[in-house]
């Protein structure tokens, strides 16, 4: 009998593809199988523009904060705050540990994210501001030179940092050095910089292993996609929920999901339309309801009612009381169970426009994102509207 020798990495890599294709035959399902070793760069990049349809020129007070919500794809809801026309950041991720039990990553700074625009101010408050963004540059600094050790769950749904206490010295030394005017020595133990402000955390009242990992969000916010897209277990094949958007119904919603496994890793393409309305598309710094389209918010004159008690005013929705000429479901009744109510359908009107989204996720079978994209584009009346956001990884 002849035998036949093999590479080990081809043995393992084998038998790690045939691991998931027995699951992905069984369940449909696609979960990352991490690798001891494995450091990954990734880049990400934050992008959005308005530009007019008449002459092509740049509009910039046309920004939005709605994001699409995909249950299916990774959250990305807090990039689409960023008023910046491009934001960047890159960092590093090594899988330190891997087990039934949990896992540990090793993350690095490269790049921090710097979404805030330069402002006119004072003196007195420029050499505060002035102070803080050196306070906050050191920091990153300590993030890209002590990378965070952050050991996760099985599922990845729970976390602590493993490197808590150096991390808590070398911080403590920065606000010695930064502040020891302003604080009184060991009057506070550590000082958390956020790009909103400076905060003064007691350690008896934070939270072991919560303060790093926050804080290397805030300077990376990118890496919550990767985790995000580590922890999460895939359905391989085609779903799809609602139909087109025809222009009857701006509650409508169409969701288009396209998954698929092969030997050389997994694909994800999410389609994604709504309505938006258009008045969504200001500078304001409010949050903007965008896909505010409850049926409640938008009772029709001669359906609603006010009654005045004292000093105040409620409005009842007569549309939903029942008349003698109803049918009323006793056991519903009986229960104290609201019968079923037939979803209210609100027409499309001239301000509202279709969200298009579309995101599509490359990654490798050991939880690699080779590339993450998410483009969104909104047509209005008189401009385009884009927001495009890029991660891109590759091993070290």
């Amino acid at each position: 009998m002849k035998y036949i020798h093999l590479p080990l990495r081809l043995v393992f890599f084998a038998l790690m593809l045939c691991n998931t294709s027995l699951v992905s035959n069984a369940q449909s399902k696609f979960r990352p199988q991490l690798v001891v070793g494995q450091e990954i760069i990734y880049d990400f990049t934050n992008m959005w523009s308005c530009t007019s349809t008449a002459d092509g020129q740049k509009i910039t007070n046309r920004f939005a904060k709605c994001s699409p919500s995909f249950e299916e794809g990774l959250d990305i809801e807090k990039y689409y705050d960023t008023k910046k026309d491009s934001v960047h950041t890159s960092f590093a991720v090594k899988v330190v540990h891997v087990s039934p039990y949990g896992v540990t990553l090793s993350l690095r700074l490269l790049e921090p994210y710097n979404d805030k625009n330069s402002e006119e101010m004072s003196e007195e408050d420029g050499e505060r501001e002035k102070q803080e963004k050196m306070f906050e540059d050191s920091i990153s600094s300590l993030l890209g030179s002590h990378p965070v050790l952050v050991t996760y769950t099985s599922a990845m749904d729970s976390y602590i940092v493993s490197n808590n206490l150096e991390l808590a010295s070398h911080l403590y030394q920065l606000e010695q050095r930064f502040y020891k005017k302003i604080v009184k020595p060991f009057q506070y133990a550590l000082i958390y910089a956020h790009p909103d402000g400076v905060y003064l955390l007691n350690t008896g009242v934070v939270e072991k292993g919560s303060v790093f990992l926050e804080m290397f969000q805030t300077f990376c916010p990118a890496i919550e996609l990767v985790v995000d897209a580590m922890r999460k277990s895939y359905t391989i094949g085609t779903t799809v929920k609602g139909k087109p958007l025809d222009g009857s119904n701006r509650k409508a919603e169409y969701q288009k999901v396209v998954a698929s496994l092969t030997k050389d890793g997994f694909s994800q393409r999410i389609e994604g339309k709504r309505y938006v309305r258009e008045e969504a598309f200001d500078d304001s710094d409010q949050y903007s309801e965008c896909f505010l389209y409850d049926a409640d918010s938008f009772v029709e004159e001669e359906d609603s009612a006010v009654v005045t008690d004292g000093n105040y005013d409620f409005e009842t929705d007569t549309a939903g009381s029942v008349s003698v000429d109803d049918y009323v479901d006793a056991d519903s009744i009986y229960n104290n169970e609201d019968a079923p109510k037939k979803p209210k359908i609100i027409s499309v009107k001239e301000n509202d426009r279709p969200w298009c989204t579309v995101s599509q996720l490359r990654m490798s079978l050991t939880g690699i994102i080779k590339e993450y994209t998410v483009n969104t584009t909104v047509s209005l009346r008189d401009a385009v509207w884009v927001r495009r956001l890029r991660l891109v990884g590759r091993t070290k």
